[in-house]
């Protein structure tokens, strides 16, 4: 399957995952993140190199707390459209996006990467790995601790970022349809 044609496939399949309801399809979220931002040739660039779009990931300008909690997480909230009022947003390109924090555990940041990572390596939404390192047995613990809408605080966050790079990626959709 040609790279513009999957990436469309891609993202029409994660932007169903972020209306869904069941922890099981927002978790294979994970993979498709992965495989659009964090593979070793991301397929948003390859389905992007035609169009050279620069991608734009918008969030919720909402700083981690001064002083660390032993858990801190902003869930879905890295999403400015879940918001009734309008909140202060910034936007971030791809690396600055991966590295923006949505959670704290133990006084450790948690980036989007990490996040990313952890749904698909630990979750379950491609790999049931055990969590060797105390960084990833930590934020097991916690995700599994808080539940809130009976979802793992990894998955709502997870939602959440899924639904920031769908809008990210929505002008190269444009563009790619546009070329068709």
């Amino acid at each position: 399957m040609e790279h513009e044609r999957l990436f469309l496939e891609k993202l029409a399949d994660l932007r169903e995952r972020t209306k869904a309801v069941r922890a099981y399809e927002v978790l294979k979220a994970a993979g498709i993140l992965r495989h659009f931002l964090l593979d070793a040739s991301p397929l948003a660039t390859q389905a992007g190199r035609r169009n050279r779009i620069k991608l734009a990931f918008v969030v919720y300008a909402a700083p981690p707390p001064a002083v660390l909690p032993q858990f801190w997480a902003l869930l879905e909230g890295i999403d400015p459209g879940n918001y009734l009022q309008p909140q202060p947003t910034e936007s971030l390109d791809l690396d600055a996006f991966l590295a923006h924090p949505v959670m704290a555990v133990n006084g450790r940041l948690v980036t989007v990467r990490e996040v990313i990572q952890h749904a698909a390596k630990f979750d379950g939404a491609v790999h049931t790995l055990a969590a060797r390192e105390p960084k990833d047995q930590e934020l097991e613990k916690w995700s599994k601790k808080l539940l809130p809408a009976g979802m793992r605080s990894t998955t709502l966050a997870l939602r959440g970022i899924s639904k920031v790079v769908v809008r990210a990626l929505e002008p190269l959709e444009a563009a790619i349809k546009g070329t068709r």
